[in-house]
């Protein structure tokens, strides 16, 4: 694995915040590759981690808003492959991360599988398989787990009759003119996305990805200035309406179908956190992956968007926001 001194200008961030009344903050620091030194900038494509799934739950309230299917429905019916407890588990158990399935990552882990070994979707589905029991009863608590909404993932592909990438695209990213941002399958590199990078001591970097197609749970790539376009459809419901708006915006109950009041609950909406303090709500949501971190955060309540994007793994994105919300008085 090649390492880089800091001879050279290092990966860095991208920081956007964008008022719904006019105005942008940007900050740009570091290069999209050391190899080129291409400065980043709003328009730089970073994978989004788990930022991606506000689109993947978005892709399914489009086809429930279509009638293709409910949220009630068990994930069993479209993935009949996988065991039999998943008749208990719905479509939006799945989408709380409430359904008990244990996160793929945690099963391909224990089985020797690296980050840096391939792992195709097939595979992950054949990892899936094997389970024989849930972590916990459906509902009994909040669990963060990457297996729902990769699951999710695969119901819209079968449901649409399209890929994944080609369902977000004709349906969310190119009505918003999303013009740079699409859905990798995690096994092949694309040529517009900035490079990744863990570092290590210092500021030593090395090269950094995971040839995993985790589709539906992460992969989706974009830059700042789209992500702007995708929090401005918050407001204005262009895509989807304002009902689809108000369902994904909607936090898990505290208690469930049982009446009893689900342990660990948090207040997960359909991809994205409600977080409450003082100064009002707000909806976000961090991801993490080999060499890129990310952070996404939209208040309807103060009328703003903000996107940071690092093309460094671990990179303190959540951190950063809240400096920059501060710093704004947000």
């Amino acid at each position: 694995m090649p390492f880089f001194e800091s001879k050279h200008q290092n990966p860095g961030f991208v920081s956007l915040l964008c008022f719904d009344q006019g105005g942008c903050h940007e900050r740009s620091i570091g290069v999209e590759s050391i190899d080129t030194q291409r400065p980043l900038n709003r328009d730089t494509v970073f994978d989004l981690a788990s930022v991606s799934k506000q689109f993947t739950a978005f892709c399914l309230l489009l086809l429930e808003q279509g009638g293709l299917l409910a949220l009630s429905d068990p994930i069993g019916r479209f993935v009949p492959e996988i065991s039999g407890y998943s008749s208990q588990i719905s479509l939006q158990d799945l989408v709380y991360h409430i359904g008990g399935m244990t996160d793929f990552i945690e099963i391909a882990l224990s089985q020797g599988i690296d980050f840096g070994d391939e792992l195709g979707a097939a595979d992950i589905l054949a990892l899936l398989r094997e389970q024989t029991r849930p972590d916990f009863p459906t509902g009994e608590r909040f669990e963060y787990s990457n297996t729902g909404y990769f699951l999710l993932g695969i119901v819209i592909e079968r449901v649409s009759g399209l890929c994944l990438s080609d369902y977000a695209q004709t349906h969310i990213f190119a009505p918003l003119a999303m013009e740079h941002t699409f859905i990798l399958d995690g096994l092949n590199r694309d040529d517009r996305v900035a490079s990744g990078y863990a570092r290590s001591n210092g500021q030593t970097y090395a090269l950094s990805r995971s040839p995993w197609n985790s589709l539906g749970a992460s992969l989706v790539h974009s830059s700042a200035a789209d992500l702007m376009k995708w929090g401005e459809n918050f407001l204005t419901a262009k895509v989807g309406g304002h009902a689809v708006i108000g369902k994904m915006l909607t936090p898990l109950a505290p208690v469930n179908h049982r009446g009893e009041a689900i342990i660990e609950h948090s207040s997960y909406c359909f991809g994205v956190s409600m977080e409450k303090d003082g100064k009002g709500v707000k909806f976000c949501h961090e991801g993490v992956t080999a060499g890129f971190s990310s952070y996404f955060e939209r208040s309807l309540e103060k009328g703003y968007t903000l996107a940071i994007l690092s093309n460094v793994e671990d990179y303190e994105v959540e951190q950063l926001a809240a400096e920059l919300c501060a710093e704004h008085g947000l």
